[in-house]
């Protein structure tokens, strides 16, 4: 299975994939704040909802090869359900590592996202990413309860079984430049979020992410899957980049918007990669090439 979204429940979509085919995972998962998205449940009790994360991320291990990566873009999160008193911010991060540990899977390292595409500045309240247009402050000016404001996220990876990513009999010779190695090797990313209404995705994925994940992680030709593929940025910075790609998604408008992304080309120039990919044909989408499974 390659070149394919999938709408469908993310782990019925999962189940559609053969063992050890995907070279790497890209994703964001809900992040359980009550976002409205089709008939999904969004704010789970805290262990339901790790338990459901876990359910998920076992079947992205099945479909990963021997090396592969998963790598999972997350966040602490406010806490508003009835343990509030207990735990402030949920370090899901913290929650998930456990987790992977516990899945057999490798932890590889990671690298802070740091939002915004300034850098960060004394006096410059975070290099831009605070502009006033943020006033959740807590105790203003006292130490008595100060709300800690976020400018940064996490991009976790994890690897399966071992960590060298050995070349596979379709994978390409690796094609990201010294200038992308040396930028996207740091440990710390700053990347501006993504601001452009697209398909009317509540939290669509910045393309700079996927992009830099792709290069560094993967070989061209290889199958890069999304389980939370929404709009599908990943799957175009696959397509882009020349990597195979699945894409899963539950709501089918967002997966009609992900698929006409990749017929259109839509990309910035910054992304442009050696050697563009070539446009698959009508006849060939008609074929199976980028449909939309049911």
């Amino acid at each position: 299975m390659e070149n394919t979204i999938i709408c469908a429940d993310v782990i019925e979509g999962l189940k559609k994939i053969p063992d050890g085919t995907v070279t790497l995972i890209c994703s964001s998962p809900p992040y359980n704040l009550k976002i409205a998205y089709a008939s999904a449940a969004d704010d789970q009790p805290y262990l339901d909802y790790l338990k459901w994360l876990k359910e998920v991320f076992t079947e992205c291990k099945r479909v990963l090869r021997k090396g592969g990566r998963l790598v999972i873009n997350i966040s602490a999160m406010t806490n508003r359900q009835s343990d509030k008193g207990e735990e402030y911010i949920r370090p899901v991060y913290v929650d998930l590592g456990v987790m992977m540990k516990s899945m057999g899977m490798k932890f590889f390292g990671e690298h802070i996202w740091y939002k915004s595409d300034k850098a960060p500045e004394p006096n410059s309240y975070g290099g831009g990413q605070f502009d006033g247009k943020k006033t959740a402050w807590g105790s203003y000016m006292s130490p008595s309860c100060p709300a800690v404001r976020r400018n940064h996220e996490y991009i976790l990876v994890y690897s399966k079984d071992q960590f060298q990513l050995e070349k596979s009999p379709e994978s390409g010779d690796p094609d990201i430049t010294a200038a992308q190695f040396q930028l996207y090797i740091a440990s710390t990313w700053s990347m501006q979020p993504e601001t452009a209404n697209i398909g009317n995705h509540p939290v669509p994925f910045c393309k700079e992410l996927p992009h830099r994940c792709i290069m560094l992680y993967s070989y061209p030709n290889d199958i890069v899957l999304d389980p939370f593929n929404g709009v599908g940025t990943t799957t175009l910075m696959a397509y882009i980049n020349g990597r195979r790609y699945i894409g899963i998604d539950m709501e089918q408008k967002y997966c009609d918007c992900a698929l006409d992304r990749i017929r259109h080309n839509e990309y910035s120039e910054v992304f442009v990669p050696k050697q563009k990919p070539k446009k698959p044909t009508a006849e060939e989408f008609a074929a199976g090439e980028g449909c939309v499974l049911e």
